[in-house]
């Protein structure tokens, strides 16, 4: 391929962790409207988005077949990656494409997620927050912010990503 499908969000999701904590509070929450499996199931989705944090600080190490074995354990196979530019990718094209040309290859020297909020709806599951990333690409520097929302299925007692969409617009509530 003489183009890379994959924008970088895509991998690191899959094998990306951070604070995802908010300073926000849930307004069903000050309701009393969550209940104690949603709060469970939240709980959950914070857990899947700090271990992709975790992974992503040691994403050099990472080899094409680790993060293969990553989107196949952790993404259904009708998973769908909408890019910054807008443009959709398959899980199968995002698999053929580190099979084809290798894991990413970006260091970073930090990432960060901002502005966590995770909402549950009995077995889907919606997360959106911010990440921030700065780090080293072919000897370049760069930094960048990205606004991501992803939508989570619990299939057999495991929680799928089915859908994620990033935006380079990031402009924080007040």
């Amino acid at each position: 391929m003489t183009r890379t499908l994959m924008p970088l969000s895509v991998i690191l999701a899959a094998i990306m962790s951070a604070s995802c904590q908010t300073s926000r509070t849930n307004t069903a929450d000050q309701q009393g409207l969550v209940t104690k499996t949603d709060g469970i199931a939240e709980q959950e989705i914070r857990d899947i988005l700090n271990e992709d944090l975790r992974k992503a600080m040691s994403l050099k190490s990472a080899d094409a077949q680790s993060q293969i074995a990553s989107f196949e354990q952790n993404y259904a196979k009708g998973y769908i990656s909408v890019a910054q530019d807008g443009t959709v990718y398959t899980l199968s094209e995002i698999l053929r494409e580190i099979r084809e040309q290798g894991p990413n290859n970006r260091v970073f020297d930090s990432v960060r997620m901002d502005d966590a909020q995770v909402r549950i709806h009995g077995d889907a599951a919606v997360a959106t927050y911010v990440m921030n990333y700065t780090g080293q690409r072919d000897g370049s520097s760069f930094r960048s912010s990205i606004r991501e929302s992803a939508v989570f299925v619990k299939r057999n007692g495991k929680w799928l990503r089915i859908l994620e969409q990033r935006s380079n617009a990031h402009r924080p509530r007040e």
